[in-house]
């Protein structure tokens, strides 16, 4: 196993490894860590992991989008379930995705692809795969007027606006991290073709939602 020279780097490291179960803990790159962090960046290019990190300049993985997954101990359900689907892909060209269509399907949508934006698809989907009923619509900003307004904490419901703060643009995803003094980390799908976890602006928060009837 090996140590990065990037001390923030190593802290990613250690919160891929807490997310996906990976023991011990201890920020360091072994065998069973590779394909967590591997599925965590992209351009991974299936060879040296290590090299691939360590190459990264400090000031790029500080300041990089990607933000780590926070494990908490108390999350409700469908937050576990949303984590399931990590690294879930889009598929290039004409085939798509199953998952993602039946995202579509669950939210009583008539979508069959994997192109159109699914970022509301894909919140809506986990939702109703847990039994919660979603928006069953495929604009992100459909859920500022859904269930209950909440404080920014894990599974929270996040809506962002996308283009311009009047426009009807919009991304949606799910809180696994409170504010810092920059960013909400959002696992969502549609964040660069794949469900990830990525830091957003928090002065793009238009506002927080959650199940009515769920304590966060």
């Amino acid at each position: 196993m090996a140590r990065s020279k990037y001390p923030a780097l190593n802290r990613v490291i250690r919160e891929v490894q807490e997310v996906t179960g990976v023991s011990p803990v201890d920020g360091l790159i072994g065998r069973d860590t590779e394909g967590a962090v591997a599925r965590a960046l992209a351009g991974y290019d299936g060879n040296d992991v290590l090299g691939y990190l360590s190459d990264l300049p400090h000031k790029v993985v500080e300041q990089s989008e990607e933000r780590p997954v926070v494990k908490e101990h108390h999350q409700p359900e469908y937050l576990r379930v949303a984590k399931r689907y990590l690294g879930l892909a889009e598929i290039k060209g004409s085939r798509h995705n199953a998952k993602i269509v039946q995202f579509w399907k669950r939210c009583g949508l008539p979508f069959r692809d994997d192109e159109t934006a699914w970022c509301a698809g894909f919140v809506g989907g986990v939702l109703e795969e847990c039994g919660i009923r979603s928006t069953r619509s495929g604009m992100a900003r459909s859920y500022l007027n859904w269930g209950e307004e909440c404080e920014c904490r894990p599974g929270a419901i996040v809506v962002f606006w996308r283009v311009g703060i009047n426009t009807t643009f919009g991304h949606v995803g799910f809180v696994v991290s409170p504010i810092d003094d920059r960013f909400v980390s959002t696992l969502g799908g549609n964040q660069g073709d794949r469900v990830c976890v990525k830091g957003y602006p928090a002065s793009r928060v238009l506002g927080f939602r959650k199940p009515k009837g769920i304590e966060l």
